[in-house]
């Protein structure tokens, strides 16, 4: 049997964690998030046993894995960009159940919806005797802020009204990670959204990574007519990439089949850019796009069609 004990939603502010509250619901509530839950929580639990444990594969490939913490070790938490994750949320559930609020920050103040973001939920559930914390990242661009909606009654002679909505943070049909407290391992189930929620980017960085190296082997290319990439050899210019939270999401993202616009598409965009350094460089005699520290951003956005598409339309920043 699985039951919601407890429920908890995690802000972040200026991409770090904020803020921890605790939710408080009534049975009715709490009835509802276990049955939403429940069924995606036992299938995760039902996977653990053919989860394979974190290494650098699994983070390339983005498949599930388990993480067991070396407690004889800290310094491995630190590495792996977890340390904050488990200092301030898995070993701290005790205070979790006795305090409304825990701060992440010196001083704890007022929530404020227009900066402070909903950034994940931590479900305390107990199944059996099993002690377990469920992580669900939550959308953000699914969240409901500041909007008016019309409460309407279909009922004749009723009157129906508009009514303020300040803040909506939508209910997750999936499970991010579980921790289990008995075994002390972490069970991560989608592993970009975990990283996500905590703004790390380890699995990303090693996806990115593996992709400019396709780049610079020819495996990938740009444009259909299939121009390779010159110049993401230079140290600078792939740090700068791997620096850049937008530019690695991007790049661990790219497969092969994205890039369908044709090179001279994308040439005439760079006519667009107003400044010369943003500008993707030329050689068709050689089928060559030249990429360096000053137009990467450039190289990173005309990978995806969408990008080129905004181009295209006239909204020529390139960010």
């Amino acid at each position: 049997m699985t039951t919601v004990v407890n429920t908890w939603i995690v802000t972040s502010k200026n991409n770090k964690l904020h803020n921890l509250y605790k939710v408080l619901l009534d049975n009715e509530g709490r009835e509802s998030i276990q049955a939403l839950l429940s069924q995606n929580v036992e299938d995760s639990l039902q996977s653990n046993d053919i989860l394979t444990e974190r290494s650098p594969k699994s983070l390339i490939e983005g498949d599930p894995y388990f993480y067991k913490t070396d407690r004889n070790n800290p310094e491995s938490l630190k590495a792996l960009g977890l340390e904050e994750f488990y200092t301030k949320v898995v070993d701290n559930y005790e205070a979790l159940r006795t305090s409304d609020v825990i701060t992440f920050r010196k001083n704890l103040q007022e929530y404020n919806a227009d900066s402070e973001r909903p950034r994940f939920y931590i479900f305390e559930i107990k199944r059996n005797d099993e002690q377990l914390f469920a992580y669900a990242q939550i959308d953000s661009k699914a969240l409901v802020r500041k909007r008016k909606l019309l409460e309407w009654n279909a009922s004749l002679n009723k009157s129906s009204a508009v009514i303020d909505i300040t803040e909506g943070v939508p209910l997750p049909s999936n499970i991010t990670a579980i921790f289990e407290a008995t075994s002390d391992k972490l069970y991560v189930y989608t592993p970009f959204s975990f990283e996500k929620m905590l703004f790390i980017h380890e699995a990303a960085k090693l996806k990115a990574n593996e992709n400019i190296q396709k780049f610079i082997r020819g495996e990938f290319t740009i444009g259909n007519e299939g121009y390779n990439i010159k110049g993401l050899d230079q140290t600078v210019v792939s740090s700068k990439i791997l620096k850049s939270s937008r530019s690695i999401n991007r790049i661990a993202k790219y497969t092969a089949s994205e890039s369908l616009e044709s090179v001279r598409t994308i040439e005439n965009v760079m006519t667009l850019l107003p400044n010369e350094n943003d500008k993707l460089q030329f050689n068709h005699t050689e089928s060559i796009v030249v990429v360096n520290q000053d137009n990467y951003k450039t190289f990173v956005a005309v990978i995806h069609d969408s990008i080129v598409k905004r181009l295209i339309s006239g909204e020529v920043q390139i960010i």
